[in-house]
């Protein structure tokens, strides 16, 4: 009887963090991996992004945008979820990209499919990568080697390279990430680190575009 209770109450516990990722995806952003028709700024990235969708929405008032989070997607898993997006007739004319989070954290980040990624995002009149941070629940050398490849693909395709989310994450003195913008776990942005995504990502638009 106790291992049923426990079992259920584990499943409720999935369900309602599940139900919650749809939620905050659902109110700003999209599920499906599609970008709505008329999107001016299309955002594409994983769980970090999908739970920051309501305040990037925000953040840009002016114009139509349409966030797709996709959680637990490592790079090669959105591959065709930003082919889709980004490289047709019918592309936005801003994008904006932050993936990687998950290459690192399974340490399959030498297999990303940057140059790849980059070259569809050069299509666009206005691109952006949003650099993740470096400290987290990985080796942060395989990071930074994985930020260098980024950057130096961006900068030969003419795509624009946001630092500041990684910087306001990494700022800190020691070994880990500032704790007032991620949640325990050292990954996930929590309520100031969403609203931080947001506010860089919205700032890199006005920047760059």
């Amino acid at each position: 009887m106790r291992l049923a209770v426990v079992i259920l109450l584990v499943v409720l516990a999935v369900a309602g963090v599940v139900g919650y990722l749809d939620w905050r995806a659902g109110e700003g952003g999209a599920l499906d991996g599609m970008a709505l028709a008329d999107a001016d700024v299309v955002v594409i990235g994983d769980s970090v992004t999908a739970q920051s969708s309501i305040e990037i929405d925000a953040t840009m008032p002016g114009a139509e945008v349409s966030v797709i989070g996709l959680s637990g997607l490592r790079t090669d898993q959105l591959r065709p979820v930003i082919e889709d997006n980004l490289g047709g007739l019918d592309r936005p004319a801003v994008a904006v990209v932050m993936a990687g989070y998950n290459d690192v954290w399974q340490g399959v980040e030498r297999d990303a499919p940057v140059d790849e990624l980059i070259d569809v995002m050069a299509g666009v009149d206005c691109a952006i990568w949003v650099l993740i941070p470096t400290k987290g629940p990985w080796e942060r050398d395989r990071a930074l080697a994985f930020e260098d490849r980024i950057t130096a693909a961006a900068e030969a395709a003419g795509v624009a390279v946001e630092t500041r989310w990684r910087d306001a994450v990494d700022g800190l003195d020691g070994f880990g990430p500032d704790p007032e913008l991620v949640q325990e776990d050292t990954v996930h942005p929590s309520e100031a680190g969403r609203v931080r995504v947001a506010q860089v990502m919205a700032a890199a638009v006005a920047n760059y575009c």
